[in-house]
């Protein structure tokens, strides 16, 4: 099971760039840009410890929302990979 759920336009900003973007304009469709590098990722962790893609695609849409909700105000870890483990590590 593939999980995409939109094709942004092709994106050449680095993440560091991308997350400094999103800290000072709070664009969504920032991490918008973000979610599609790395959905495949998180989905693939996701899979190997939930074993079921439906609760793997349900875990991937928590760690987003996560990262929104945790994030939007705060100061973000420099590597996307961490700020996406971050949150379900601590929640």
């Amino acid at each position: 099971m593939k999980l995409r759920l939109f094709t942004p336009k092709a994106e050449t900003s680095t993440d560091e760039a991308l997350l400094a973007h999103y800290q000072a304009s709070g664009d969504l469709q920032v991490l918008g840009v973000l979610y599609s590098r790395y959905t495949e990722l998180v989905y693939g962790v996701c899979l190997k410890y939930f074993k079921q893609e439906e609760t793997a695609a349900d875990a991937v849409m928590d760690i987003f929302e996560e990262l929104v909700k945790k994030h939007k105000n705060t100061r973000w870890i420099n590597s996307v990979p961490g700020c996406m483990y971050w949150p379900k590590t601590t929640v």
